[in-house]
């Protein structure tokens, strides 16, 4: 138990097979839960799945792109490879977010919310924010460098880099369109 969900919690004795007694700690604090039909909930994490999937595909074709920006035929521009390699860290605390969904529909406690959903939520706008990072610095390079011999494959880059932005805006959308609320006691 951590100490910033100690209040959510209370020690109680339960009893044991064997006739004796053992505190145990009972979660008495509030529950979240997203309110919808278990075929709906099956759907909204197979949307996110999907959804994920296609991000890392576009990640993984930026990478293998053979961009002048990314270091091909001269060096590399540190204002498109670094936004490029920060997408990796909020694009995997994404999938581990998502994967840590529960496969069924069940009430949420505070830590399973707040760490959960609303770091996936906060992931999900990091991504955005170094995918914003990356198209900017990738169209200032298509810019500087017009007419070099991977100029085709920087504006490929820049396209790939703003579908991942559209999925991920969508993936935000989406988390937004199926909200995980506060349960009355």
């Amino acid at each position: 138990m951590n100490k910033k969900y100690k209040l959510d919690y209370e020690l109680r004795d339960e009893p044991r097979p064997n006739g004796r007694t053992r505190l145990a700690a009972v979660y008495t604090g509030a529950h979240w839960s997203y309110h919808l039909e278990p075929r709906q909930y099956r759907a909204l994490r197979v949307l996110l799945l999907g959804t994920l999937c296609l991000m890392s595909a576009a990640y993984v074709a930026m990478g293998l792109l053979r961009t002048g920006s990314m270091g091909f035929g001269g060096p590399a521009a540190p204002y498109v490879l670094l936004p490029y390699a920060a997408l990796l860290l909020p694009l995997g605390m994404c999938w581990g977010k998502t994967l840590a969904m529960p496969a069924v529909q069940r009430p949420l406690e505070r830590r399973e919310y707040e760490q959960g959903v609303r770091g996936r939520r906060g992931w999900s706008t990091a991504l955005l924010v170094c995918a914003a990072a990356a198209f900017l610095g990738g169209g200032m390079y298509a810019l500087l460098h017009r007419g070099t011999a991977t100029a085709a494959h920087d504006l490929l880059f820049l396209l790939l880099t703003a579908a991942l932005g559209a999925l991920d805006w969508f993936f935000i959308r989406v988390q937004d369109r199926y909200p995980c609320t506060k349960e009355e006691k």
